[in-house]
């Protein structure tokens, strides 16, 4: 097979080339250009490579025979490592540029890939500020942020990660971008250790590694993953560092730490998609933000769990949102001839859902629900009212006389305000004898001529009936 060889050419001033061979490989060969925010990214079959610009500082530092202020302050270093007196000669030399000396120190040991040099020169630049004044050596920002920088660099350059990244990178993605790109790798114990360094909110970390260990625990049983999935993060949110083994077990403090520092609803509704509904459920019960948790426990179709959170929040959304959900499952399962025993259970002891949801049929004219439900509730006095109401909308008289048959049952069987119940209940069977005989008025009047046509009784009162007879 022919082999092939790859060459680049970098291009620079007056036209000048430099060129880079790449070795043959039989087969065929292969030679990437990555561009990156410092430099070139150059990636074949075997080997990956960086091409950059040297830095100024860099330059200012390691160039041959270099006097600038930086090379003359690192050259002082080792003197004085050396015990010899000409480091003080070099620091004397360069003091108007002492703090620019240290500067470029710290800028040029981002640019090192080798933990030892760039310890060399950040070291020389915490020597040089020791013989500032005191304004300018408290001033030490850009130290601290090069350190913290460089030592996350090179956690993530080691193995397993081996992600191969610049501190110029690093700060242009930002930390919280990298510790998604490590959460994503599954080196979950990295990315939570790099948060606690730079004091990040962790929880995006810990809800990907939560979501992993439910996807990938298939032999543990569902209370088996519960467990080691809320202890483990109650472990992490407390001030202890995170370490292998064995959870202590979840007292309460754990459980209210463990709820403000993921949301669970989340990694919830990852469990139910591994098909573990009751870890979703357990690990549901943990958020502390009701609409989530409410929403999350409509969707594992936990109603009266969700509709005691909704009612327990005292938002009257919440609870309408439970009720929505409890008729639609209601239809699913029964179709158009529901029983309400679904919701019966949903509503069974909370008195503002039935308040709500009385209110929901008052509103939207289902009225004929709302009856249904307080007969099959026991609720027989509310059922004889609702009845009542329905009853003076209908317009048929036999429709009329069905529905006051029902409301008379309900006063009949009222346990509460017997009195009026029992007045109710002699009203309404007085009403129903009087569509009977308005009913045969009716039948009569048409059947044997009477004047002015048609004669229409039913619906009336006793009064306005008398009257149209007389008349």
């Amino acid at each position: 097979m022919r082999s092939l060889q790859h060459t680049l050419f970098l291009g620079g001033p007056k036209n000048e080339w430099l060129p880079f061979q790449y070795g043959t490989t039989r087969g065929g060969s292969v030679l990437l250009l990555v561009a990156e925010v410092d430099g070139l990214r150059i990636v074949t079959n075997s080997k990956t490579e960086f091409l950059h610009r040297v830095a100024a500082s860099t330059d200012a530092v390691f160039s041959v025979g270099s006097c600038e202020p930086p090379a003359m302050l690192c050259y002082a270093v080792e003197r004085y490592r050396a015990h010899d007196a000409a480091a003080d000669e070099s620091l004397r030399s360069i003091k108007q540029d002492l703090a620019e000396a240290a500067e470029a120190c710290i800028d040029a040991a981002t640019y090192e890939w080798q933990f030892e040099q760039a310890a060399a020169l950040l070291q020389a630049a915490v020597f040089g500020r020791q013989f500032l004044d005191g304004g300018a050596r408290q001033s030490c920002r850009s130290f601290v942020r090069a350190c913290r920088d460089l030592r996350i660099c090179y956690a993530v350059r080691q193995p397993p990660l081996e992600m191969p990244i610049s501190v110029a990178q690093l700060r242009h993605m930002s930390l919280a971008t990298l510790v998604r790109h490590i959460a994503n790798r599954r080196q979950h114990l990295l990315a939570y250790r790099i948060c606690q360094y730079v004091g990040l909110p962790a929880r995006a970390v810990l809800a990907s590694w939560a979501m992993e260990k439910i996807q990938h625990s298939v032999s543990l049983t569902d209370e088996e993953l519960s467990a080691v999935v809320c202890r483990r993060l109650a472990l992490a949110s407390s001030e202890s560092p995170l370490v292998l083994g064995s959870p202590p077990a979840l007292h309460k403090e754990g459980k209210e730490k463990l709820a403000s520092v993921l949301p669970l609803a989340k990694v919830a509704l990852c469990a139910a998609q591994a098909g573990r509904p009751v870890l979703a459920t357990r690990l549901t019960e943990f958020e502390v933000v009701t609409k989530e948790q409410v929403k999350m426990l409509l969707k594992l179709a936990e109603l009266n769990i969700a509709m005691e959170k909704a009612v327990g929040s005292g938002d009257p959304d919440l609870v309408m949102q439970c009720l929505y959900s409890a008729l639609a499952h209601e239809q699913q399962a029964t179709g158009e001839e529901s029983d309400l025993s679904l919701l019966i259970e949903v509503l069974h002891d909370r008195p503002l859902a039935q308040d709500l949801f009385a209110l929901y049929c008052r509103e939207t004219g289902q009225r004929n629900m709302l009856q249904l439900y307080y007969e099959r509730s026991n609720r027989a006095c509310d059922a004889g009212w609702t009845a009542l109401t329905v009853a003076s909308r209908q317009r048929s008289g036999e429709e009329k006389k069905k529905t006051l048959r029902r409301a008379a049952r309900g006063f009949a069987d009222c346990q509460t305000s017997q009195d009026l119940a029992a007045f109710a209940h002699a009203s309404v069977l007085s009403q129903i004898d009087l569509l009977n005989y308005q009913t045969e008025l009716e039948v009569k009047a048409n059947s044997r001529g009477w004047s002015h046509p048609p004669h229409v009784f039913v619906g009336l009162s006793l009064m306005e009936t008398v009257r149209q007879v007389i008349l």
